[in-house]
């Protein structure tokens, strides 16, 4: 059960100062452990079809969602209940029709006492991944079928005119590199998830390649997928 406590907004608004909360172009909010809104920029308004103005003081999920309680996956329930930092993927029509994907964080604000009084809620654009990493499946998906469509040798297979040999052997961290190769991570995104530099990702990678005998991440994903090498 989530303790409720009085929340000093204007005195947290006048230590961020205006002029930072402004600067925050991507949706944002503050939200009180009873889910009371406290605060929110424009930007998070217009994902919900809202104005911002309007939310302040309403309880987010009764004016965002037209409910009687607060969603079964909210991702502040944890902030509040446990302290936690929350992150999730959401995806939703946004006002103007188009479907938008968006990577949402939410992070504790703790009081002099370390208990948490408030919580903040910020929405990063990941539309454009979430497009090329669907795409990315949807091939991954036709190249699989071209596999199983083959006939070859017990440990080879064919794969755009040329020979794919799987029966290789990968380090631990190859295979690490591999499972978010086929996530569709980049190089940068791996070396911040591995905590290793982004040329040692390239180096992993082309020993990947080199091992599995393949020219790119799409065939190395189909070969990972369908053999199950990761």
């Amino acid at each position: 059960m989530v303790e409720i406590k009085s929340f000093n907004i204007d005195g947290l608004l006048a230590g961020l100062g205006s002029a930072v909360l402004r600067s925050i172009r991507d949706p944002f909010a503050i939200i009180a452990p009873d889910y009371t809104v406290l605060w929110l920029n424009k930007a998070m308004g217009f994902i919900h079809g809202k104005r911002h103005e309007d939310a302040v003081g309403k309880i987010c999920y009764q004016f965002f969602r037209e409910r009687q309680q607060a969603c079964e996956d909210c991702p502040l329930y944890d902030v509040f209940a446990e302290g936690r930092i929350q992150i999730t993927e959401r995806s939703k029509e946004l006002p103007d029709g188009v479907r938008g994907w968006g990577e949402v964080k939410a992070y504790p604000v703790r009081g002099e006492d370390e208990s948490v009084e408030a919580a903040f809620l910020i929405v990063f654009d990941i539309t454009t991944r979430k497009k090329a990493s669907e795409k990315q499946k949807e091939y991954t998906k036709y190249l699989s079928e071209k596999l199983d469509a083959q006939s070859g040798r017990e440990q080879t297979v064919y794969l755009d005119e040329g020979d794919i040999a799987i029966k290789t052997s990968l380090t631990s961290r190859e295979k690490d590199v591999l499972r978010l190769l086929t996530e569709g991570r980049t190089n940068i995104q791996i070396s911040e998830m591995l905590a290793v530099s982004p040329h040692t990702i390239k180096s992993y990678v082309i020993s990947i390649f080199n091992k599995l005998g393949v020219s790119d991440r799409t065939q190395a994903a189909v070969l990972a997928i369908r053999y199950s090498l990761v």
